[in-house]
This record gives structure tokens, sequence and C-alpha cells, in this order.
């Protein structure tokens, strides 16, 4: 190919960027293979008590529920 365009370098040369930009865009154009969106393993449901009512710069207890979905693993929450 550089034997080609070994006469006249800055014609190959802006050819060769010109198809790399064609071929760039038509990759970010053309539509892609959907994939399935991973559903979430481990569920995370806190609840406030008084039905979300407090005084701010209160403590205020909640309940916590965690669920796996998934394999067991160990995990700290703090």
């Amino acid at each position: 190919m550089l034997k080609l365009c070994a006469n006249r370098n800055l014609p190959c040369l802006t050819g060769l960027l010109w198809l790399l930009a064609v071929l760039f865009y038509i990759g970010g154009v053309l539509p892609h293979r959907a994939t399935a969106q991973p559903q979430p393993v481990v569920w995370l449901d806190v609840v406030p008590a008084f039905e979300g009512n407090y005084r701010p710069q209160t403590w205020l207890p909640v309940t916590l529920t965690v669920q796996n979905n998934g394999p067991a693993f160990e995990a700290a929450l703090w």
C-alpha cells in the first residue's frame, strides 16, 4: 500500500484518514446488539420508623431488610 502512495504521500494519507473516519462513524451509528442488564443480586430495603416523621439532627430508628438472591458472600454494614 505504501508503494502505491510513494509518489504522493499527502493525498494517500488524507484518503486513509478519511476512510478511517468513515469506518468509525459507521461503527458508531449502526445499532449494536442489545444485551440484557444483569439483575441486582442483593436487595437492601430501608424503612424509617414513625412513618418518616422525625426531628432534624436527631437519631431515627430504621428497619433494614437485606435479601440475597445470589451466591453466599460475606459483607459488613456500617
